[in-house]
């Protein structure tokens, strides 16, 4: 299977980003991690095409009308959003693509892509978010407002394709790699 996208979603703090960065860094030539759209400014530092495609509220709203934006969110006055048109960029490139997102993006990317798209959940117990979420130095305010989500998130995991305990990072990577390989020889 040439063209497919991998989605990836969890509760906050289980390490879903250095999973994908993980993943894509020890297998460059197969992953490649799909940026998508927003219309807010771009931060200090950010490069537009790496961390987000930087649109106009305009230009956004006709990529939605057109169905170049196909699954989006509008937070704190801006819109966010996922362009097929990135999905299929990466394809290009003989590359999986990857993404992490909420469940609604998952539900609409699986939606729109059926076989082409895998999904995974990535857990880790409470304790062990609770410890990241520390480590990497969100307050007190933060971890009490993430904690709260974690069940909710939790209840969505028999949704996915399958799911990874990420415990150590490089076993949860491991093991993510040798789920889609399995995948793409048992979907040719």
């Amino acid at each position: 299977m040439k063209n497919l996208i991998v989605v990836i979603d969890g509760p906050s703090g289980v390490g879903k980003d250095s999973v994908m960065r993980t993943l894509v860094d020890t297998h460059p030539d197969l992953y490649q991690i799909f940026v998508s759209s927003t219309t807010r400014e771009k931060r200090p530092g950010e490069v537009d095409g790496v961390h987000y495609h930087f649109v106009t509220k305009p230009e956004f709203l006709k990529n939605i009308k057109n169905g170049d934006v196909y699954e989006h969110t509008f937070r704190f006055d801006n819109y966010y959003g996922m362009n097929k048109k990135a999905i299929i960029a990466t394809w290009k490139q003989n590359k999986i693509a990857v993404k992490n997102c909420d469940i609604v993006g998952i539900r609409a990317t699986k939606k729109l892509f059926d076989k082409q798209c895998l999904t995974v959940f990535i857990k880790a117990s409470r304790v062990d978010v609770e410890t990241r979420l520390i480590n990497r130095g969100d307050d007190a305010e933060d971890r009490a407002k993430r904690l709260s989500a974690y069940d909710e998130y939790m209840s969505h995991e028999s949704e996915f394709d399958f799911s990874i305990e990420n415990k150590d990072l490089n076993k949860a990577v491991d093991e993510l790699h040798k789920r889609i390989v399995n995948y793409i020889k048992e979907s040719s």
